[in-house]
C-alpha cells in the first residue's frame, strides 16, 4: 500500500511540476524564439506597401533594402547619365501639372505629378543634343510622339510597363517599333525654349486603367547603388499617398515648390 501511495505522489509532483513549467516558462521560450526570428531573418518594408523582403541589416549593400519592386525590379540601366544631372522632383509633387491615375495598388489619385522632373546641371541648361537618356531596360520603342519640344518617347518591356521620355530626341536610328538593349543611348533630353527640366514616368494599363508609380520602385539594386552613391535612395524622391493627401497640390496656383526637388551631391 505505501509501494503504491508513493507512486501516486510521484505522478502528482511530475505532473504539477509540467503544469508550472508550461505556464511560467514556455511562453517565454517561445517569445525568446520569435524574437531570434525577427531579428535576424527578413523583414517587410511597410514605407510604400509592397511585397518585397528586405536584405538583413547587415547587408553591405544598402541601395537593396530600398527595392520595393516585388520582383519586378526590371529597370537594370539608369535612363541618364548622373553626372549631367543636379536635381529631380520627387513623385506626387506638386510640380508642373496634374499627371495622376491609379496607383498600382488599384486606387485612385488626382491632382498631383505622378512622375518625375529630371534637371540638369547648369552647364547644360538651355541645350540640346547634350543630356543623354538610355534605354532603362531590354524593350521596344512602342511610341514616339512629336511635343512642342522634343519627343515623348515610350520604351515598353514584356511585363506591360512603359517607361516614358518627355522632351527628348530621339537619335535618327531608333524608330517606333525598334528594339534596344538595356544601357543603350537613344537620345538626348531637349531643353530648349527656356526649359528646366525634361521628365521620366511609368505607366501600364489594365482593365481599361492607366496604372502610375515611381520608376525608382523597379530599379535593380545596381542602379539604386548609383543614385545611393549620389546621397539619393526612394524613400527621398516619393512622397506617399496619404501625405499627399494631407497636402493637396494647388497646380492653379503654379506653385514651384523647392522642397519638392531632391538635390544630388
Amino acid at each position: 500500500m505505501t509501494t503504491k501511495n508513493t507512486k501516486i505522489i510521484i505522478v502528482l509532483a511530475v505532473t504539477g511540476g509540467l503544469i508550472v513549467f508550461g505556464t511560467n516558462f514556455l511562453p517565454d521560450l517561445i517569445q525568446d524564439e520569435s524574437e531570434k526570428t525577427a531579428s535576424g531573418g527578413y523583414h517587410y518594408e511597410t514605407s510604400f506597401q509592397f511585397g518585397r523582403p528586405s536584405q538583413p541589416s547587415n547587408q553591405k549593400s544598402m541601395a537593396s533594402i530600398f527595392s520595393f519592386g516585388g520582383d519586378e525590379q526590371f529597370i537594370t540601366s539608369n535612363p541618364v547619365d548622373l553626372s549631367q544631372i543636379n536635381r529631380i522632383s520627387k513623385f506626387r509633387s506638386c510640380i508642373g501639372h496634374d499627371y495622376s491615375g491609379t496607383n498600382s495598388e488599384g486606387r485612385q489619385e488626382s491632382n498631383r505629378s505622378m512622375k518625375h522632373y529630371v534637371e540638369p546641371i547648369n552647364s547644360l541648361a538651355g541645350t540640346s543634343g547634350e543630356l543623354q537618356v538610355f534605354a532603362p531596360f531590354d524593350g521596344k520603342i512602342t511610341q514616339a510622339k512629336s511635343e512642342s519640344r522634343g519627343q515623348q518617347i515610350w520604351v515598353s518591356t514584356s511585363n506591360g510597363w512603359h517607361f516614358i521620355f518627355f522632351h527628348v530626341d530621339l537619335l535618327e536610328q531608333f524608330s517606333v517599333g525598334s528594339s534596344v538593349n538595356s544601357g543603350e543611348h537613344i537620345g538626348y533630353a531637349n531643353l530648349l525654349m527656356g526649359a528646366a527640366n525634361f521628365d521620366i514616368g511609368l505607366k501600364q494599363f489594365g482593365s481599361g486603367k492607366q496604372v502610375f508609380n515611381s520608376p525608382f520602385l523597379y530599379m535593380d539594386s545596381t542602379v539604386l547603388d548609383e543614385y545611393l552613391e549620389k546621397g539619393l535612395t526612394p524613400e527621398d524622391v516619393i512622397i506617399s499617398k496619404f501625405e499627399r493627401d494631407s497636402n493637396p497640390c494647388n497646380f492653379a496656383e503654379e506653385s514651384y515648390d523647392e522642397r519638392e526637388f531632391v538635390e544630388l551631391i
